[in-house]
């Protein structure tokens, strides 16, 4: 998971989007400044301040959806860092978290032939995205009748 933070790294791109926009807002201090001046036509400044416009609402777009995702990043972070003192703690999960567990567990595989005429549906193999394997017997866990 942290590899895949690592290249998600919305924090970087969030800052270079914010030094583009800065640079357009100041082009188009300039543009107005020189129109002004009336160094520039009218003509030309409509045109130009309408493709800096359009500039800088896709970056301006581009920051929202970047601000979003470093949002989720950092959120992620935290549950992960959270995980791994969990885990450095053995402690036990008191309720069920799916987002940490999709974000370890590949896929699990209900039931398994060891020997083709003894199925074993109650055996349960978890593939780990680090490529660690797990098999547990699942009728272990059974769970104990109310009465």
């Amino acid at each position: 998971m942290e590899m895949v933070l690592n290249n998600q790294n919305h924090i970087r791109q969030l800052n270079k989007v914010k030094n583009e926009i800065k640079l357009l807002e100041q082009k188009r201090c300039k543009l107005i400044d020189l129109c002004l001046d009336e160094k520039i036509d009218r003509a030309t400044y409509e045109s130009r301040y309408g493709e800096l416009e359009v500039q800088l609402n896709k970056l301006l777009t581009e920051q929202s959806q970047l601000e979003r995702g470093s949002r989720q990043e950092i959120d992620l972070e935290k549950r992960l860092e959270h995980l791994r003192k969990v885990l450095q703690k053995h402690e036990v999960l008191s309720s069920f978290d799916r987002n940490a567990f999709e974000s370890i567990v590949e896929k699990v595989i209900v039931g398994d032939f060891a020997n083709p005429t003894q199925p074993e549906p109650h055996r349960l193999r978890f593939i780990y995205k680090t490529g660690f394997t797990n098999t547990v017997e699942s009728k272990m866990f059974k769970q104990k009748n109310p009465t």
